[in-house]
């Protein structure tokens, strides 16, 4: 054996050979015990149960029939969730103390920096208010995972369950894919004109053959709906499975390593479902790590930051790889090339021409977490066909968003990777945990109970979301098969012998630099339910202390109520929140509810020959109440508006001329406030340039059409490059007669349409682009003539 390969002393080899010693745990490590088991569940369930910011209202409702069962987590539940997670947070801390470890202050105060500036940002409108509640929420969690990864047992049960988590999400993968996809397209095919109908979309408009084109594709997507997002939870589990794997394998033997092997096989098997291109380039430059982890196990004379410098290489390779593609690859010239890598750069260039334009005010607090698209649609590349929410890179996203406080989140999530790198090579270079020497052994009644408690949370969780959803034979296979799954390889995997301190730590550092790698061109830090994920794994990665053998029980010299500061400002900002954020979205969301139920009762009482026009009025008055709980949503505005203009349309039907004026002018009044309270909302300003038009038909007011164009041209200054409101535009110069402004129009319209040819489903219809032909022919003409 070479000395490389050999333990360096003596010494060391007494060392090793130490049994290991049970420190007998006390009071506050079983409290400890009971926390983790809860924030696991919040964290795990985000895997397996959609969470989704808009449910009421998102279509017509009478589209639906009443008593639709909802399968997904809304946002009162995303709300409560975070609220869950910081009182979580601060128990956490508090316990940690109590069990004789510090407070990791320096995480602590970043984090809480960052979340502060969320809770400024909660009253900017709704959007913002759901994004920021999650994210404030999510780095609660990650806080909580960040002390409890410090308890050896603790961080080997978040390991264990992390993992097992790859079977029930491979199992709902292959169902989708074989199973509920091709079911949901026959469905939308049977149902497609009234799924356009609530909607709102005409028949081969661009949002139509987008729709389609998505609902083609057969990608898993998991519970986060996006399969590049689902792709990138998957390749960072399956790492991890890889790094145990090979651990147990060269440990002990081969074959106990399929117990792990067989969940990292299932994870590559979702991964294939995907079709993520990103997750396999993942997978590519976690192989990277792993190797670089065995060659520094190899030998005991290499420094510990061999691992952090290379995973920051690899995280701004990403980057440079993105730059690179621009730079040598070019623009295609059609939309056969490569458009993933060319599109983030596209958003990259959006994103520093927003900050450019952006006030000092406005750089040091963030434009706010849902608040990117707005001002994206105007300083985008003309040539990107892509309206996002996000820059597809998480330090842009936390910086553009949060200002200073993204700032430091984005420090604090690198130096959680590069500690987990320094923790796991001190791990692979330093003398053996002597856990390492206990031969796996068999699971313990008292392990089976712990995991069936963590199972019952989570599955049942599920069940209770989703029970409407799991009644057919293959779902309901699926979801046992799943849970049966994870209950048996957690409780392995945390049975003694099988987990070593070496295995999570490394395991956990290259899980974290793999998500950090590919969300450098991705959104999972961004999403809703991945971000949670996403932030608790790396958390997990940077937690513990350097300088292995050290007394983990230090004692902490501070007073104890000194040590009581940053649990207190975890609670503090858990009651902010409740009072800024979640009881606000309650009651908001619970008026939307109210609504949507009386537009259903009242399209039933309609359809059934009887007068639904009390329910209807029940309807706009749950709509002015959540414009009361959250004056700046303007989805509560633009139903409340559209519901007083059916009225007013209804009366205009039926002759009642002065009470359709009266309704009509109250709407209007309705769409001026709106507008003030939701200012630049390119919906709302829809309507109201929609409104002028319907008052021109029905009231017989053609120069209301004037005020319409003035309105389509406010529009057009926010979105200069939106295809159907240049459209909207050219029509009605063309129906008032201004020809020569009408053919401007239509050729901006046509010139769009061909920049948008990376995508064409972005582009006009064939008889929308044959119309617009044809007029610009005709005024041509017209002008020609009149010369």
């Amino acid at each position: 054996m070479s000395q490389s390969q050999s333990v360096p002393n003596a010494q060391s080899a007494v060392r090793a050979a130490e049994p290991k010693v049970e420190q007998s745990l006390r009071w506050p490590d079983h409290v400890l015990t009971v926390l983790s088991l809860c924030v696991l569940a919040v964290v795990l369930v985000q895997m397996m149960v959609p969470v989704l910011p808009i449910i009421h209202f998102d279509v017509d409702p009478r589209s639906e029939s009443a008593g639709t069962a909802i399968t997904v987590m809304g946002p009162i539940a995303s709300a409560w969730i975070s609220v869950i997670g910081m009182g979580l947070s601060a128990l956490v801390m508090i316990f940690h103390h109590l069990a004789g470890r510090k407070i990791a202050w320096t995480s602590c105060i970043l984090a809480m920096i960052g979340m502060a500036f969320c809770w400024y940002h909660m009253e900017d409108n709704v959007q913002s208010m759901h994004r920021s509640m999650l994210w404030a929420g999510a780095m609660a969690i990650a806080l909580a995972g960040r002390h409890l990864a410090e308890h050896d047992r603790l961080r080997r049960l978040a390991v264990a369950s992390l993992l097992a988590m790859l079977i029930p999400m491979a199992f709902g993968s292959i169902i989708f894919v074989l199973i509920e996809h091709p079911a949901t397209v026959k469905m939308f095919q049977e149902n497609e004109e009234a799924f356009l109908s609530a909607r709102g979309w005409a028949k081969g408009s661009a949002q139509h053959q987008l729709y389609v084109r998505r609902l083609m594709f057969n990608d898993a997507t998991g519970s986060f709906g996006l399969s590049n997002v689902y792709g990138s939870i998957l390749a960072s589990l399956t790492l991890l499975g890889v790094i145990v794997s090979g651990h147990v394998a060269r440990q002990w033997r081969a074959t106990w390593a399929m117990v792990p092997g067989a969940a990292v096989i299932l994870g590559l098997a979702a991964i294939y479902l995907t079709h993520s291109k990103g997750a396999v380039a993942v997978l590519i430059a976690g192989g990277i790590l792993c190797f670089a982890c065995w060659w520094i196990s190899r030998t005991t004379e290499r420094s510990r930051l061999t691992l952090p410098i290379l995973a920051l290489l690899l995280i701004v390779g990403a980057s440079l790889a993105v730059v690179a593609r621009y730079e040598f690859g070019g623009i295609p010239k059609s939309d056969k090339g490569e458009r993933s890598l060319l599109f983030r750069f596209q958003y990259w260039q959006g994103a520093t021409r927003v900050a450019g334009h952006m006030s000092s005010d406005t750089l040091f607090w963030g434009l706010g977490p849902g608040q990117f698209k707005q001002a994206y649609v105007i300083y985008k590349d003309p040539l990107n066909p892509e309206e996002v929410t996000s820059t597809h890179n998480v330090f842009m996203d936390q910086v553009l968003s949060l200002g200073i406080g993204g700032l430091c989140w984005s420090l604090l999530l690198v130096g959680w990777v590069c500690k987990g790198g320094q923790l796991a090579g001190e791990e692979l270079t330093g003398v053996p945990d002597p856990h390492a020497l206990l031969s796996p052994k068999g699971v313990k009644d008292k392990t089976i109970i712990v995991v069936c408690a963590l199972a019952l949370m989570l599955f049942g969780w599920r069940f209770t979301v989703q029970s409407i959803a799991l009644l057919t034979p293959e779902s309901l296979l699926g979801f046992t098969g799943g849970a049966i799954g994870f209950i048996v390889l957690t409780s392995v995997l945390i049975s003694d012998g099988w987990l070593t301190d070496s295995a999570t730590r490394t395991g956990l550092f290259v899980a974290a630099s793999a998500l950090l790698i590919h969300n450098q061109i991705e959104m999972t830090f961004f999403h809703e339910g991945a971000c949670i994920v996403a932030m608790f794994v790396v958390a997990l990665a940077g937690a513990g202390h350097l300088h292995r053998g050290r007394d983990k029980t230090e004692p902490n010299e501070k007073p104890f109520v000194l040590r009581l500061v940053l649990p207190m400002l975890m609670i503090a900002l858990m009651v902010m929140t409740i009072t800024r954020g979640a009881k606000p979205m309650t009651v908001f969301q619970g008026y939307l509810a109210n609504a949507a139920s009386q537009l259903q009762l009242s399209h039933a009482q309609n359809q059934a020959g009887r007068n639904g026009s009390d329910a209807f009025l029940n309807a706009i008055g749950y709509l002015e109440q959540a414009n009361a709980t959250i004056p700046n949503s303007p989805k509560a505005w633009h139903w409340r508006i559209q519901l007083l203009a059916e009225l007013a349309q209804a009366q205009h039907q039926m002759g009642q001329i002065s009470r359709a004026t009266q309704m009509f002018t109250h709407a209007e009044a309705l769409s001026a406030k709106a507008m003030e309270a939701c200012p630049k909302n390119l919906t709302i300003m829809r309507q109201k340039a929609n409104l002028q038009l319907l008052a021109a038909r029905w009231f017989d007011e053609p120069g209301r059409k004037f005020n319409a164009i003035s309105a389509w041209s406010e529009i057009i200054l926010l979105n200069p490059y939106g295809l159907s409101d240049h459209l909207a535009l050219a029509d009605l110069y063309w129906e008032v007669g201004r020809v020569a402004e009408a053919r401007t129009m239509y050729e901006k319209t046509i010139k769009l349409s061909d920049q948008a040819y990376l995508d064409p489903g972005k582009q006009l219809s064939e008889k929308d682009r044959d119309r617009c032909l044809m007029r610009i022919r005709k005024a041509s003409e017209k002008v020609n003539a009149g010369s």
